[in-house]
Order: C-alpha cells, then sequence, then structure tokens
C-alpha cells in the first residue's frame, strides 16, 4: 500500500492537501460536538450535555492530580480541546483510508509526524508563553540557569509528537 500524498504548491511552500482535509474534517467534528453538547443545558443533564460534562471532569481529574485548581483550572479548556481534538483524529481513519488514483485523500492526521509535532510544538509555546505570564521574565528564566534544561525542552516536545503519531 503505497499511496502518495497530494500536493499542493502555493506561494512557495507545499501543502498536503490530505492532510489540509483531515485536519478540516476532524476539526469541524470536534465543533460540531462541542455545539451540540453544550446547546441545550440543563441542570439534569442528558444527551451530549452528559458527554460533555464527563470530559470536563476527566480533564478537571488529570489537572488536579498534577497541580492545584487555582493554577491549573484556566487550563481546562485547552485540555479538553486537545482531548477531543486527538481522540477524533485517532478515530476518523481507524474504520478506512480512501485512495483515488494511487493517491491517499482519508487518513487520520495522527498518521502524519508532521500534524502531532506541530501539536506538541504549539503545546510548547503555550507552556512557555504562559511561564512567562504567570512568573514573569525573571522567574522564568532563573529556570534556565542549568543547560540541561533547554535540551529537556527539545527533547520533550519531540518525543511528545512521536508519541502521538
Amino acid at each position: 500500500m503505497n499511496h502518495e500524498a497530494p500536493l499542493q504548491e502555493f506561494m512557495g511552500l507545499t501543502f498536503n492537501l490530505s492532510n489540509v482535509l483531515m485536519i478540516t474534517v476532524a476539526s469541524l467534528v470536534v465543533f460540531i460536538l462541542a455545539v451540540l453538547g453544550t446547546r441545550k443545558l440543563a441542570m439534569k443533564p442528558t444527551g451530549m450535555q452528559n458527554f460533555m460534562e464527563w470530559i470536563m471532569d476527566f480533564v478537571k481529574g488529570i489537572i488536579n492530580s498534577n497541580m492545584d485548581w487555582r493554577t491549573g483550572g484556566q487550563f481546562q479548556l485547552l485540555g479538553m480541546t486537545l482531548l477531543m481534538y486527538i481522540f477524533v483524529s485517532n478515530m476518523l481513519g481507524l474504520p478506512f483510508a480512501i485512495s483515488y488514483d494511487g493517491v491517499l485523500w482519508w487518513k487520520s492526521p495522527t498518521a502524519d509526524p508532521v500534524i502531532t509535532l506541530t501539536l506538541a510544538v504549539m503545546v510548547l509555546g503555550l507552556t512557555h508563553y504562559y511561564a512567562i505570564k504567570m512568573k514573569g521574565a525573571k522567574g522564568y528564566f532563573k529556570a534556565y540557569k542549568n543547560p540541561m534544561t533547554l535540551v529537556e525542552e527539545f527533547t520533550n516536545s519531540l518525543t511528545l509528537g512521536l508519541r502521538l503519531w
């Protein structure tokens, strides 16, 4: 099963149209799930609201197990979004792959290391941004007195992306 990727060049950049298609599909599915899950909120949740509250509780439990809620609570929506996006992305390519004329169009977005490494770098960038925002520049740069911290940051983002792939 050697399939080629549908590539398109635009302004000197090469885009994999299969990745663009599948990222768009995964994003739309997550958006639709979020809208359906929060459309008719009630005190006694049923249906999709129940599902969304389960995801909220799951992410809240992860945050509480790693840090106090006062600090980590602001990242609950980010955690929910990443969890839902990665789950949907992994499930999209599970039942089948669609190829036409030897070109693979439908696959899991997380089957491409470029996508997973991009997600890892995005999370790494957000962690640095929020670390500076919460600790200030002086407190942030105190952590980098040890040069191994830079190596650790690079390897953490690399292994995070490769594990997801």
